[in-house]
C-alpha cells in the first residue's frame, strides 16, 4: 500500500517560468512574424506577462491542493471533512482534523474494528492528542488514550467510554474499557565527544536542544520505540565527532498502548577529537 506521505506534491499544472517565456515568444514570433530580442520593449513585456502568469500558475496549484486532505488547511479541511461526517472539534487544530477524516469512513464499519474505535475516541475531545485500541480475550476492547499532559483525568475517561460504547458504535459481543496510555519510563544518558575545532559548550548546547526536542515528540504518539541508533542519527549535530548513548543500554521495544515517557536528560561532554 502507497504511503500518501511519501509521495511528491502533486502539479495540477506546469508552473516552469522559461517554458511560458517560450510559449509566448513563439507565439508572439509566429503572429508577428518578427524575431524577438532580449532587449527589446515587446520582450520585457513578455517576460513581465510569463512572470504574472507563473504566479497565477502557482495559486491555481495551491488551490488545487486545499480539495486535497493531505494539504488542505483551516477552512478549506473542515469543508472537505463535512463531506464524511466529520465536525471540528472545539480547540482542535487541522493535524488532529486531518487525523479523524482519514479515518472516518472505518466509522461506518458495524464490526467494531480497531480503527473505528480510535476514530471514536479521537472525535469525543481535540484534547486527546493519540489513541490506541487493543482486542483482548472474551470480546473485551482496551482502549488507551494520551492527552499532552498524559494525564486524562477521569471526566474525560468517561467521556471517552460513553462515546464508544454507544449501541450504534460498538458490536453488542464487545465490553470497552478505557484508560490513559501506559507510561514506560526512562531516562537518556548520553555522551557527546567535540571535535577539537569546535567550541564544546556550543556543541553541548545543540546536542541538549536536540535531546529535548526528540523527547517532546517521543510525548506526542503512543508505541513510538526508543532505538539507539535513531537517538545517534538525532544528535549528530555540527561539531560532533560521536555520540554514545549510556542510557537506555538498549534500545526500548514500546508496545502499541505504551507511552516512552523520559523521566530525566543528562548530556556531558567527553575529551574533544582531532578527528
Amino acid at each position: 500500500m502507497t504511503d500518501i506521505s511519501q509521495l511528491a506534491p502533486p502539479e495540477f499544472i506546469a508552473r516552469d517560468a522559461d517554458v511560458i517565456t517560450a510559449e509566448l515568444i513563439a507565439e508572439y514570433e509566429a503572429l508577428s512574424g518578427k524575431t524577438l530580442y532580449p532587449a527589446q520593449a515587446d520582450r520585457l513585456m513578455i517576460d513581465v506577462i510569463a512572470y504574472r502568469e507563473m504566479l497565477i500558475r502557482t495559486q491555481i496549484n495551491e488551490a488545487g491542493k486545499q480539495n486535497l486532505i493531505a494539504f488542505a488547511n483551516g477552512v478549506m479541511l473542515d469543508y472537505l471533512g463535512d463531506f464524511f461526517g466529520v465536525v471540528r472539534l472545539d480547540s482542535e487544530n487541522d493535524e488532529q482534523l486531518r487525523k479523524r477524516i482519514r479515518l472516518a469512513p472505518e466509522s461506518y464499519a458495524t464490526t467494531g474494528s480497531r480503527q473505528a474505535y480510535i476514530f471514536h475516541a479521537l472525535s469525543t475531545d481535540a484534547s486527546i492528542i493519540d489513541c490506541e485500541a487493543v482486542r483482548g480475550n472474551n470480546g473485551k476492547v482496551f482502549i488507551y488514550i494520551l492527552t499532552a499532559d498524559g494525564n486524562p483525568s477521569e471526566t474525560l475517561i468517561q467521556a471517552v467510554l460513553d462515546n464508544t460504547s454507544d449501541e450504534k458504535k460498538r458490536p453488542l459481543s464487545d465490553s470497552v474499557y478505557v484508560t490513559a496510555g501506559e507510561a514506560l519510563d526512562f531516562k537518556l544518558v548520553i555522551k557527546v565527544t567535540p571535535l577539537a575545532s569546535a567550541n564544546p559548550q556550543t556543541v553541548l548546547a545543540r546536542t541538549v536542544e536536540k535531546a529535548e526536542s526528540y523527547v517532546e515528540r517521543l510525548k506526542i504518539k503512543l508505541g513510538q520505540d526508543v532505538v539507539s541508533s535513531q537517538i545517534i542519527n538525532e544528535l549528530n549535530v555540527d561539531g560532533v565527532w560521536q555520540v554514545n548513548v549510556i542510557l537506555p543500554a538498549e534500545s526500548l521495544i514500546v508496545e502499541p498502548w505504551q507511552l516512552a515517557n523520559c523521566t530525566e536528560i543528562l548530556v556531558t561532554l567527553g575529551d574533544a577529537q582531532n578527528g
